[in-house]
C-alpha cells in the first residue's frame, strides 16, 4: 500500500519513486503522520527515557525541517498515550514530529506510536513482521515534508476529549456529507455545545441539548427552514474512539444513518473539504459488478468492516438470490454478522440491524421462526422515540409471521392492533380485513374494506402492490360482495353511498384522539380564535396529507378555538371548486403556490405528503396552533345571520375598546360545511369550502374607527353564481379534453352553510381575531335531481357523463381505476 501511494503521488520524481520500490511493504507512517505535525525536527535526546513511563523527554534541536526551532533549543516532548515503541536513548538523534498539546494544554505532543531514529543521514522506519527495517534519506525526507503539509484537521486526529470544534458528518449512499461545525466544551463534567457554521443557509440551526452518559454522547440539533415554523430534530449518539466520535444520526424519527463527529480546526463549512467518498466506496462498487457478486460482497465485509457501506453490503447479501437460497443456519449467521458489524456505529445502528434482519427474512416467508426471533427482539426496544419505519415494519411483519406459523389468533390480534395504530397503511388494513372475513366477522371486515375503498389512494396502492399476483381480489370487488351478502341495506344504492361517506369521515379522523375542550373566557378579555387558511387544488396528490391533517384539526378543535378554511384554486387543470375569491385571497398574500397554508395571516411551511403522512403533518400544525390559543385579544366578533324565505341576512360587528386604524379590515367568508366530490387527488369530502366573500376579498374598512357590515344575499343569486362558475369550468374542461365535458350533477350542496369573519391588519397581514357560525339547513331550496349524491370529477381521456345519467362520487370511489 505504501509503495502504491508513493508511486501515485511522486511518479515524476526519480528519487522518491525509487525509494517507493525499496520500502514496499513497510507501514505507511510518514504520509499519515506528517499532515498531523506542526513541527518536524531532527533532535538529540538529552536523557534516556521510556516515554510511556516518564510521560515526557527532553531533546535538543539539531535541525528544524518544519516549524520553528533554534539549534540546541530544548523541547519537552509529551505523548497522548497511543505509543508502542518509545525508548529514547541519551545522545541518540531522532526524527521527531510534534503537534501542540491537545485540549489547550501547554507544550508539545509526540506524533506517532513509535520512535524514529536518525542515523548517518537516514531515518530508520519501524520494522514489520521481523522484516529488515527500511530507511529514508534526508533528501527524500525533505521532499516528504514539502509534499505532506500540515493539515489542521489531521493535527486533531488523536483528540482525547470532546473539547474543541467538530464537523458533523453523515454517511449516505457512499458519501460522507458534512452538515455542521460544532464547538463542544466539556468543563468539570458540564458539557455544552453551539453551532459554529452549517451547510444550508436557508435554515436556522441550534443545539437543543447535549449530554454524556457513561461515555456516550447524545446531541440534539434543531433545524428550522426559513419562513417555516416546523422544526426538524436530528439526534446524534456516539462515542469517542481514536480521536473521532463514531455513532449515528436519526432525523425526525426516520431510519438511523451511520455518522461521526470529526475533529476539525475549521471555522466555516467551506474549510471542511466538503463531501468525501465513504471508506471502500470503489471496492463496494466493484463488488456489485463482480462475476460472483455474493463472494465479492462477503470479501468486502472482511476488508472494510468499519466502512458504513459494510452494513449495506450485508443487507445486499441477505436480499440476493444467493442469500435467499442459503440454509436457515447460514442465513442466521449472516444476520448475526450484520448485527455485530452495525454495533460499531452505536446501539441505535445495532437495533436497526435487528429490525432490518427480521424484516428481510420475513419478506421471503421461508423461515418464519427465524424472522420472529429478530422481530420479537426488536419489539422489546420499540418506543415512542423509535424511527417511524421501525414502528410500522416490526409489528406488521410480526403479525404476518404468526400467520405463517399457523397461530391465527395471535396474528389477528396483532394485525388489528397494527391497523388501529396505523390506519392509513393499506397492507395492514387489507390483511386485517381478510383475517376478520375468514373468521366470519363480516361487519368488521366490511368496515375496513369500506375505508380501503374510499380513503385517498388506498385501493390504488393495493392494486399496484398485488398487480399480477394470483389470488388477489380487488378491494372494491370484496366490498361489493360483502355489502350484497351482509350489508344492513343490501341493494339500496343510496344507503351504500351514505355508508361510504360515513366510512370516509370516520377514516380521515381516526388518528385524532385528543379533542380540545372549549376554553373558559377570562373576564374583560376575549380568547383568540385562530384562523387557518389552506390553499389547495383538486389535482394535488402530495396535498392529501395536508388536507386530511386539516380535517383532523377541524375535528380536534371546536369553532371557539379554530376556524379552518379551504380555498380551491386551479393549477395546470381547472378545479371545479375554485372561485374568484380563492384566487384573490392567495394573491393578497403575494403567493401563487398551492398547496400553501397561512395561520393568522402568517405563512407556515408544511411539508407535503400522502395520506400516510397526515398524522405527522397534523401534529406539526397542531404544535404551531396550540401556543396561539393561550393568547387573549381585545376584539369580539358578533355574527348574526338569519334566513327568511329566499334571503339570507348578514349582520357582523367587531367590538373593541380601541378604535380600529385605517389598516384594519373586516372580511367575511361564506363556506359550505361539506361538499362531496372525488377529486383526482383522491380526496372525497371537502370541509369548510370557501364559496364567496360577502363585502369582497378586499375587506370592509372601518368607519369612524368602527367595523361593521350588513347585507342581504339572495340564495338563488348565490346558487346562480356558483353555477356560472362551474359552467365556465365545464367550458374550460371541454377545451382541455377536446370534447364536450358536462357534469351529470354539480358539486354544490346539500346546502349547509357557515359564515366566517375575521379582522386583519392589511399592513402586517396579521389576523387579529376570527369567528365562524353555522347557518340553518336551507331545506326550502329546491335541489337539482340527484344532487344529494356527490359529484365525481372526470379525468382527461374519460368519456364525459351525460347529464341524464349522473355517476355519484361515493359510488365511484368504489370503482376500479382503469
Amino acid at each position: 500500500m505504501f509503495s502504491r501511494l508513493l508511486f501515485s503521488l511522486f511518479v515524476t520524481s526519480f528519487t522518491l519513486g525509487s525509494y517507493a520500490d525499496r520500502v514496499a511493504g513497510s507501514e505507511p507512517q510518514l504520509p499519515e503522520l506528517l499532515p498531523r505535525a506542526k513541527r518536524v525536527l531532527i533532535a538529540t535526546a538529552l536523557e534516556t527515557a521510556d516515554l510511556r513511563e516518564a510521560g515526557s523527554v527532553k531533546v535538543a534541536i539539531d535541525r528544524a525541517l518544519r516549524g520553528r526551532g533554534r539549534k540546541e533549543e530544548t523541547v519537552v516532548v509529551g505523548h497522548d498515550g497511543a505509543l508502542t515503541t518509545v525508548q529514547f536513548d541519551e545522545g541518540q538523534q531522532y526524527l521527531i514530529l510534534l503537534q501542540p498539546s491537545l485540549d489547550n494544554a501547554a507544550g508539545w505532543t509526540y506524533v506517532g506510536s513509535s520512535v524514529l531514529p536518525y542515523q548517518s543521514g537516514e531515518v530508520v522506519l519501524p520494522a514489520e513482521d521481523d522484516q529488515p527495517a527500511d530507511t529514508v534519506q534526508l533528501s527524500d525526507l525533505i521532499g516528504f515534508v514539502d509534499r505532506y503539509p500540515t493539515s489542521p484537521d489531521a493535527m486533531l486526529a488523536n483528540r482525547t476529549s470532546l473539547n474543541g470544534r467538530w464537523v458533523a458528518m453523515v454517511s449516505l449512499q457512499g458519501r460522507d456529507i458534512p452538515f455542521w461545525i460544532l464547538d463542544i466544551r466539556d468543563e468539570d463534567g458540564m458539557v455544552s455545545a453551539e453551532v459554529v457554521d452549517f451547510n444550508n443557509q436557508n435554515e436556522s440551526v441550534r443545539v437543543e441539548s447535549i449530554a454524556v452518559d457513561d461515555g456516550i454522547l447524545t446531541l440534539r440539533v434543531v433545524l428550522v427552514p426559513v419562513n417555516s415554523s416546523i422544526e426538524h430534530t436530528y439526534v446524534f449518539t456516539g462515542q469517542l474512539r481514536d480521536g473521532t466520535v463514531i455513532g449515528n444520526f436519526i432525523a425526525d424519527k426516520n431510519a438511523a444513518r451511520p455518522g461521526k463527529l470529526r475533529a476539525t480546526a475549521a471555522k466555516s463549512m467551506a474549510q471542511t473539504g466538503g463531501v468525501k467518498p465513504s471508506l471502500g466506496l470503489k471496492e463496494f462498487s466493484d463488488a456489485t459488478i463482480a462475476e460472483d457478486e455474493f463472494a465479492a460482497n462477503k470479501q468486502f465485509t472482511k476488508d472494510f468492516p468499519e466502512s458504513p457501506l459494510a452494513m449495506d453490503t450485508f443487507m445486499r447479501m441477505m436480499k440476493s438470490e444467493t442469500g435467499r437460497g442459503l440454509e436457515e443456519a447460514e442465513i442466521s449467521e449472516l444476520a448475526d454478522s450484520l448485527i455485530e458489524n452495525s454495533a460499531y456505529w452505536g446501539e441505535r445502528m445495532r437495533q436497526q440491524a435487528v429490525v432490518e434482519a427480521g424484516v428481510a427474512i420475513a419478506e421471503y416467508k421461508k423461515h418464519p421462526q427465524l424472522a420472529l426471533k429478530h422481530l420479537l427482539e426488536a419489539e422489546k426496544f420499540l418506543s415512542d422515540t423509535s424511527p417511524q419505519t421501525w414502528t410500522i415494519l416490526v409489528p406488521f411483519h410480526t403479525a404476518m409471521m404468526y400467520q405463517e406459523i399457523g397461530d391465527t389468533d395471535e396474528a389477528l390480534q396483532r394485525m388489528i392492533a397494527f391497523h388501529k395504530a396505523h390506519p392509513f397503511e393499506p397492507l395492514g388494513a387489507y390483511y386485517a380485513a381478510e383475517m376478520l372475513e375468514s373468521r366470519g366477522d363480516f361487519a368488521g371486515a366490511l368496515e375496513i374494506y369500506s375505508e380501503l375503498a374510499c380513503l385517498p389512494n388506498m385501493k390504488q396502492s393495493l392494486d399496484q402492490t398485488f398487480e399480477g399476483r394470483p389470488g388477489y381480489t380487488p378491494v372494491t370487488k370484496k366490498l361489493k360482495e360483502l355489502w350484497e351478502k351482509h350489508g344492513e341495506n343490501a341493494g339500496d344504492q343510496g344507503a351504500f353511498i351514505q355508508h361510504i361517506l360515513k366510512s370516509y369521515r370516520n377514516g380521515i379522523r381516526s388518528f385524532v384522539t385528543d379533542q380540545m375542550e372549549p376554553r373558559p373566557t377570562k373576564p374583560g378579555t376575549q380568547n383568540r380564535v385562530v384562523l387557518l387558511e389552506y390553499f389547495t387544488t383538486a389535482d394535488a396528490p402530495l396535498g392529501v396529507g395536508i388536507d386530511v391533517a386539516v380535517s383532523g384539526l377541524t375535528h380536534a378543535f371546536g369553532p371557539s378555538e379554530l376556524v379552518a378554511l379551504r380555498y380551491h384554486l386551479p393549477t395546470e387543470e381547472p378545479d371545479p371548486m375554485a372561485g374568484p375569491p380563492c384566487k384573490d385571497r392567495l394573491s393578497y398574500y403575494n403567493s401563487r403556490v398551492v398547496p400553501s397554508m397561512f395561520i393568522d395571516g402568517k405563512q407556515i411551511y408544511v411539508e407535503p405528503g400522502r395520506l400516510s403522512h397526515s398524522a405527522t403533518i397534523y401534529e406539526n400544525i397542531r404544535n404551531f396552533v396550540e401556543p396561539l390559543l393561550a393568547e387573549t385579544v381585545d376584539i369580539e366578533l358578533k355574527l348574526n345571520t338569519k334566513v327568511e324565505a329566499d334571503r339570507m341576512k348578514i349582520d357582523v360587528e367587531a367590538l373593541s375598546n380601541s378604535k380600529f386604524g385605517d389598516d384594519i379590515r373586516l372580511r367575511l367568508v361564506l363556506v359550505e360545511e361539506e361538499v362531496a366530490v372525488e377529486t383526482p387527488s383522491g380526496v372525497l369530502l371537502h370541509e369548510n369550502l370557501v364559496r364567496i366573500m360577502p363585502g369582497g376579498a378586499e375587506g370592509i374598512a372601518p368607519q369612524d374607527g368602527k367595523l361593521a357590515f350588513q347585507t342581504e344575499l339572495l340564495l338563488e343569486d348565490y346558487r346562480q353564481q356558483l353555477l356560472d362558475e362551474l359552467q365556465e369550468y365545464e367550458e374550460m374542461r371541454s377545451n382541455l379534453l377536446g370534447k364536450e365535458f358536462k357534469y351529470g350533477i354539480y358539486p354544490i350542496g346539500p346546502v349547509r352553510l357557515k359564515l366566517a369573519a375575521f379582522v386583519q391588519n392589511n399592513k402586517t397581514k396579521e389576523v387579529l381575531q376570527s369567528a365562524i357560525v353555522d347557518l340553518e339547513y336551507l331545506d326550502e331550496i329546491e335541489e337539482p335531481a340527484n344532487e344529494e349524491e356527490p359529484a365525481k370529477e372526470e379525468k382527461p381521456g374519460d368519456e364525459a357523463k351525460p347529464a341524464e345519467e349522473p355517476q355519484p362520487a361515493a359510488a365511484d370511489a368504489t370503482q376500479e381505476k382503469k
